[in-house]
């Protein structure tokens, strides 16, 4: 008799410029559901999930929070920066108690004030465990 896999829905936020990296999430999910039979991981990204035409207010992030909401789980992607929506999704899935993973892209170095000040954002939003910590002499 077939096992019924319940799906785990994992919410994949991050800012406009990650696009490629929330595509190798989904292709990484995906490869993982068919090599553990008993896992059944069901990516979830606002661009593919909400409907065209669908939104029914005159801010796009009221119709993506539901589906953060109704997730297990949160994939939160960073690299240069991280705007005022992905921002609010992490703080909401904090505050919903959901386990967040983070994931940072490496290689950006800041070449311009608005950079570094965007970049600080990143670093200084997240808890003090996901930063660099200088050891003691």
């Amino acid at each position: 008799m077939p096992v019924t896999r319940q799906p785990v829905k994992i919410f994949i936020a991050s800012s406009g410029d990650l696009v490629h990296e929330r595509d190798r999430c989904e292709l990484l999910l995906g490869r993982i559901g068919k090599e553990h039979d008993h896992l059944h991981l069901e990516p979830m990204r606002w661009e593919k999930d909400l409907e065209s035409g669908s939104v029914p207010t005159n801010r796009i992030q009221d119709a993506i929070t539901p589906f953060l909401d109704e997730s297990n789980f949160v994939f939160l992607l960073c690299y240069s920066r991280i705007g005022p929506y992905t921002l609010e999704e992490y703080r909401r899935a904090l505050a919903a108690g959901k386990k967040v993973f983070v994931y940072f892209k490496t290689e950006f170095s800041p070449a311009t004030n608005r950079e570094k000040k965007a970049f600080s954002k990143v670093i200084d939003t997240l808890p003090e465990d996901f930063r660099v910590k200088k050891q003691k002499d």
